[in-house]
């Protein structure tokens, strides 16, 4: 799945079609250079996978049909990315490698998360104070004592302490003025 948004924040493009002007969408495996995608049509979102084949799921999100190479064997991730003319795609990238689940009662360090604007939900947020929260197996959400650090274009880091990764399922919720919230779920592991 990727996201695309119009180039003018707060509107999100809902008609992006296999034959757009200036589409050029790819994958990159870890340490290999990037691949085209062949765009192709798909008459609806259940239509069976289709390499290249990209429809509109809903908000400007888009289901993308990525060639099984991209996911082979021999690398540890693959990003999904592109270019459309006066369009942004936001790619994503895929672990193809299950990392170690975090232990439970454990810190754990450099969990990064996402800050963008209130209104748009688009343009990152920078320079924020951000309260972390944390929420312990379905329970109400409580001050979390780990720190907060930014990393740059709106992309921040939570160092977890362990009495915040004290839960089989820990739920992160990071705020600040003027941003939308965002959400991290961490599953760990008993040992």
């Amino acid at each position: 799945m990727i996201q695309i948004p119009h180039s003018t924040p707060g509107l999100q493009e809902t008609a992006v079609e296999h034959t757009e002007t200036g589409i050029d969408l790819e994958y990159r495996r870890e340490g290999a250079a990037s691949v085209d995608i062949t765009e192709a049509a798909l008459a609806a979102l259940t239509t069976a996978h289709t390499d290249g084949g990209i429809e509109h799921i809903g908000n400007g999100y888009y289901r993308l049909d990525v060639p099984d190479a991209a996911f082979a064997a021999g690398a540890s991730g693959v990003l999904i990315h592109g270019t459309i003319t006066d369009m942004l795609v936001v790619g994503t990238y895929v672990e193809l490698v299950d990392p170690p689940a975090p232990l439970k009662g454990a810190a754990l360090s450099d969990i990064p998360f996402y800050m963008v604007d209130a209104t748009d939900g688009v343009t990152p947020e920078t320079s924020l104070t951000v309260t972390a929260e944390v929420s312990h197996d379905g329970a109400a959400f409580g001050s979390a004592a780990g720190s907060v650090t930014e990393i740059s274009d709106g992309v921040y880091q939570f160092d977890a302490s362990a009495a915040d990764m004290n839960g089989d399922v820990v739920v992160f919720k990071f705020t600040a003025t003027g941003a939308r919230a965002a959400l991290i779920s961490i599953a760990t592991l008993n040992e």
